[in-house]
Formats: structure tokens, sequence, C-alpha cells
């Protein structure tokens, strides 16, 4: 018993040592252990990676290659963009100036409306007035239809001067002279010439109106062309006014004989406008009787001094000293007499 208490009282400082040992191996067993477990963890891990890598690297692949190509999509719409911008800005000029050149036609037809109007005879106008108001009642709206109604008159004025050029024959009232009434009668229009042969035996040129309104800024307009002048007979001889009412009244396809006047009228009013000399010393007023008496005074010493001159003889040879004359010629010799000589 003693022995035995002996060595366990010798085996008490190396129990701990003993159950260190123990618990150092069952920490290495565990530990080994756990590193094989992780190590087949890793494994499975790496294998797993390994598996879904080349998936991965695809997709990531594919994700690059959709990003490449919808950065050039981008850059394809940034570049139409930028084009349609820029088209929209050269169509944007190009639409002002076909509207600027528009606007110039348009003002250039209007032009030629106002000319062709006013240069039509006013018993011609009576005849295009009606379709003439019809077209410019159209010329109120959008510019394409102002140009329409424009055309249409310019395709009535070449109709009317086509049938103008080959001689237009027409009834209408025409204001005579001297007393200035209306007379019915048949006018006819050859160019620019009009003649009138009228119900009561007057005949005669028509006063061709010569107007300024195609310079003017008033358009035409539907209720203006309606507003016609009358027609006006032109005084002529009596030998024309004959030839031209047996012309207007001769049976078609005859032959006649009319005169023409060049002056479009003009020469009539320029001779129906020339004053007599009694109406040009009524013009002058009181001023007009000192003017003719100093004109009369003028006119007197003029007259005495011309025969002054005329009553000078003319020498018939070469002048003496010695000689005698009449006039200033006697003058000069006797103060030539006078002078020294050397």
């Amino acid at each position: 018993m003693n022995t035995f208490l002996r060595v366990l009282l010798l085996l008490l400082p190396i129990f701990p040592w003993i159950l260190g040992a123990q618990g150092i191996q069952q920490v290495r067993a565990t530990a080994r252990t756990d590193l094989q477990n992780a190590t087949q963890r890793l494994s499975v891990l790496r294998e797993d990676i390994e598996k879904e890598k080349i998936p991965l690297a695809q997709k990531v692949a594919k994700q690059e290659r959709e990003a490449a190509e919808r950065r050039k999509e981008l850059d394809r719409r940034l570049r139409l963009r930028d084009n349609r911008d820029a088209n929209l800005l050269q169509l944007k000029e190009e639409v002002q100036k076909n509207e600027r050149e528009l606007k110039s036609s348009l003002r250039l037809l209007k032009d030629y409306a106002r000319s062709w109007r006013q240069g039509t005879p006013p018993a011609e106008q009576a005849l295009w007035s009606a379709k003439l108001g019809l077209y410019l009642t159209k010329d109120q709206g959008p510019i394409d239809q102002s140009i329409q109604a424009y055309l249409d008159i310019l395709q009535l004025s070449i109709q009317a001067t086509k049938e103008q050029a080959g001689g237009l024959s027409f009834t209408g009232d025409a204001i005579v002279p001297p007393e200035g009434m209306r007379e019915e009668g048949v006018f006819w229009a050859m160019g620019p010439v009009s003649f009138f042969s009228g119900s009561d035996g007057s005949a005669g040129f028509i006063e061709k109106s010569f107007h300024s309104d195609q310079f003017s800024s008033i358009d035409l307009s539907a209720e203006s062309v309606k507003r016609l002048e009358p027609s006006r007979l032109l005084q002529a001889s009596e030998d024309s006014s004959t030839s031209i009412k047996q012309a207007l009244s001769a049976a078609p396809g005859s032959l006649s004989t009319i005169p023409l006047d060049p002056s479009l009228g003009k020469a009539f009013v320029m001779e129906g406008g020339e004053l007599t000399m009694i109406e040009e010393l009524q013009k002058g007023g009181i001023w007009i009787f000192p003017i003719l008496f100093f004109a009369t005074i003028s006119l007197l010493i003029a007259v005495y001094k011309a025969f002054q001159i005329l009553g000078v003889p003319t020498p018939q040879k070469l002048a003496s000293l010695d000689g005698s004359y009449r006039g200033p010629f006697e003058l000069l010799r006797k103060t030539a007499r006078q002078l020294p000589r050397k």
C-alpha cells in the first residue's frame, strides 16, 4: 500500500504532461482532419471555379462585344443626329431661299398684271374684267394660291393679246367730243390701236390711256378691276373718220383701207392742246404789256441799225486818205490824216 502510494506520488507530477501530450495529439489530429477537409473543399471549389470560368469568360466576352456594338451604334446614331441637324439647317436655308424666290416671282407677276391691265384700253377692259375679278378673288390665302391666280391672269393676257393681234371686234359706248355724250357703236382693236364707229355717225381713233399705276404700291383687287374708265373718241379729220366708218361697216372678207396713228393718240392730244397766239398772250397777264412794249422798241432799234449798216457803202478800190467818203469811213479818213506821219 505504501509502495502504491509512493508510486502514485511519484507519478503525480508527470500526469499533467501525459494529459497534455494526449491533448496535443488530439489537436493535431483534428487540425490534420480539418486541413484535409479544407483541402478537399478547396479542390472542389477550384474544380467548380474551373467549370464556371469558361462560361463566365464567354459571357464576359459576349457582353464586351455587345458593348462595343452598342458603342458603334451610339456613334452611328450620333453621326446621324449631327448629319440630320446639318441637313435640317441646310433644308431650312433652302426653304427660306425658295420662299424668297416665290415672293419675288409673285411680285413680278403682280407688276405684270397691273401693267397689262393699265395698258389695255378702257373699252377692252370691260371684256376681261369679269374673268380678271374672278381670278383675283383667289388671291386670298397661301402664296401658292396667289401665284396660281396670277398665272391664270397671265394666261388671260396671252389670250387677249392673241385675239387683239388678229383684230378684235366688240360693241360698247364711247364719249364723243365736243359735246361729251356717250354713243353706242362698234370697237375694233388691232394691236395697240383701237378704232370706233358710232351708231350716230361718229368715227375715229380711241384715246390711248397712259397710266403710271403699274409702278404704284396699290395691288389689283376684284373690286378695283370693275371700276372702268370710259372710252374717249379723238377728233380726226373728215377723211379719216369716213375711212374708219367704212372699214368697220364693211362686209367680212372685203378689202378696206383704214388710217393708222403710230403715235397712239398722242399726236391728236398734243395738237388739241396747242395754244393760239391770243391764248398765249392771255396767259401772260398784266406783265405781257411791258414785255411787248420793250420787245417792240428793241425790234425798231434793230431795224434802224440794220438800215444803217446796210447803208454803209462798200469800197470798190483800195482806200486812200486823199479821197472823200460818206459815213464812218470819212470819219476814219479825217482821223488818220490828223495823225503825225513818220
